[in-house]
This record gives C-alpha cells, structure tokens and sequence, in this order.
C-alpha cells in the first residue's frame, strides 16, 4: 500500500510539472530584413512592409508564427524580391500564412463588390 501512494504522489508531482512547464519562448520578428540563421521558433509581432526580402530563412527547423500578420514587399522595385525567403530551401514551416492569406483576398472581394 505504502509503495502504491508513493507512486501515486509521484504521478500528481509529474503531471504538475509539465502543467507548469513554461512553453518555449518565442523570438520577435520586428524589422524588414531579419534574417533567421537558427533554429527556433520566431513570431511575427506586427505587419511588414518591405522594399527588398521581409524575412529570410537560412536555418533547418525554423517554426515562423506569422501571429495573423502580413509581410509583404512595396510596388514596383524591379527586383526578385520575396515577404518570406527560404535560403536555401529546406522543410520550414511558416504558420497562419495560408488562412491569413485567404482572408484578406476574401476581404479584397467584398470590397470590390461594395
């Protein structure tokens, strides 16, 4: 029985750790230009607005959380630019693009017709 409860306390100490556990902490993407070179997880903290490449990636497992926001390049530079480069490219992942990206052709359209 003795064996049993200690276990059981022991179980409850676990659980309670990985409750309490802070969760890895993001690194802020603030500026046009950043370039990631480790590996990491990186959040975009506000809209982007680039004249050359928004963000470069030359790292493996790099988790980018675009958090919603855009990166996207100024009109007409007449250069290969790109929001978010991969360089070289390698499986990176960028998160909330595809939706992001959905939403505001969406919000173009009902423009459009208003």
């Amino acid at each position: 029985m003795n064996k049993l409860f200690k276990r059981a306390w022991i179980a409850v100490g676990f659980t309670v750790l990985l409750a309490v556990s802070p969760a890895a902490a993001q690194t802020p993407v603030t500026q046009c230009g950043t370039t990631i070179s480790t590996a990491g997880q990186y959040q975009l903290v506000g809209d982007l607005v680039c004249a050359a490449d928004g963000v470069i990636i030359s790292a493996d497992n790099v988790d980018l959380d675009l958090n919603g926001y855009t990166v996207s390049i100024a009109f007409n530079l007449g250069g290969p630019y790109a929001g978010i480069r991969i360089a070289p490219p390698s499986p990176q992942w960028a998160r909330h693009c595809y939706q992001e990206r959905q939403r505001k052709f969406r919000r173009e359209q009902r423009r459009q017709i208003e």
